[in-house]
């Protein structure tokens, strides 16, 4: 089965701080922690990856979210066969965001990222 939402990649760019950023499409899930519980996130909605590079990621989202804010991001990268989604999760802080929604949010990393278990079922179902 193809997946609904193809990844397109786009030649390397330096971004403004010299680092490479990779131009590439693909579904995101934005999670904060839950206020007064360390080890609680709970899901603000789903999102598309603009670019990404080693320090930070430019994505697309409906919602506002706070300056300074500190977030969970899940990158959700699917296969070119559409069998399996690679899932990256990175913690991150919100730098910027665009006035208007879409919203476009820029967000340095504050931890490398992790790989997480496919989760190509629940994303072919929304």
């Amino acid at each position: 089965m193809k997946s609904k939402q193809a990844v397109q990649n786009s030649p390397a760019r330096l971004d403004r701080r010299g680092a490479t950023r990779f131009a590439i499409r693909c579904p995101v899930t934005v999670r904060a922690r839950v206020t007064g519980e360390s080890r609680k996130v709970r899901e603000l909605g789903q999102g598309t990856l603009n670019d990404i590079g080693e320090n930070g990621a430019r994505i697309q989202f409906p919602g506002r979210l706070p300056l300074r804010n500190r977030i969970c991001l899940d990158v959700h990268f699917p296969s070119d066969t559409g069998e399996q989604t690679t899932t990256m999760r990175f913690w991150g802080v919100v730098e910027r965001i665009s006035p208007a929604p879409p919203h476009v949010i820029a967000i340095r990393f504050v931890s490398r990222g992790l790989f997480l278990r496919s989760k190509l079922r629940k994303l072919n179902r929304t």
